[in-house]
């Protein structure tokens, strides 16, 4: 699936919906099948995880949450390790380099224009033909949208991240953006 296009995905997934519709219909029930669903869901998360990641890179969001991400594991191992008694100091995430509070509100207000435009920034993916996958699509593409929100939203908040001026980047809460996504 690497290396191949969303418009490319998006063809495949509409042929391989063509192809098992019928074969379902008709009552048949084998591993083709079987093989045909698997393939479609495949190209679906890719479809999903390329949007989702073109979106962040917009905004210039992606390697925020990917530090996030990282830093959260770290932490996470750091607390084991602590119950140890050998813990290793972890810079705040606010002194990572373009982790600064200017960058993230920078990243944060292209985000909300993104996703407060006039466009919207769920594509409606209106070349997939079924109604159903369409849907599916569009609707991974918002949630993973908000999880990725929430992990800046509560990274920014929490005080050991060395954010003072959290509030004031933090435009909208959680809840708020998922009414705005439309989940």
């Amino acid at each position: 699936m690497q290396g191949v296009s969303s418009s490319q995905k998006i063809f495949l997934i509409n042929c391989l919906v063509s192809i098992q519709q019928p074969l379902s219909e008709s009552g048949i029930n084998n591993d083709y099948i079987s093989s045909l669903f698997t393939k479609i869901r495949g190209y679906v998360s890719g479809l999903i995880d390329e949007e989702v990641v073109a979106i962040l890179e917009k905004c210039k969001l992606q390697n925020k949450v990917s530090c996030i991400r990282d830093h959260v594991r770290k932490y996470n191992k750091s607390e084991i390790v602590a119950k140890e008694d050998e813990i290793d100091e972890e810079k705040p995430l606010a002194q990572i380099e373009d982790m600064d509070s200017s960058s993230f509100a920078e990243s944060l207000k292209m985000f909300s224009a993104l996703v407060i435009g006039s466009d919207g920034v769920v594509p409606e993916f209106q070349q997939i033909q079924d109604p159903q996958v369409r849907s599916e699509v569009s609707s991974g593409v918002a949630k993973a949208l908000l999880q990725a929100y929430e992990l800046v939203y509560t990274s920014l908040l929490d005080p050991s991240n060395g954010y003072m001026d959290s509030k004031s980047m933090l435009r909208h809460t959680p809840d708020q953006m998922k009414t705005i996504l439309g989940i």
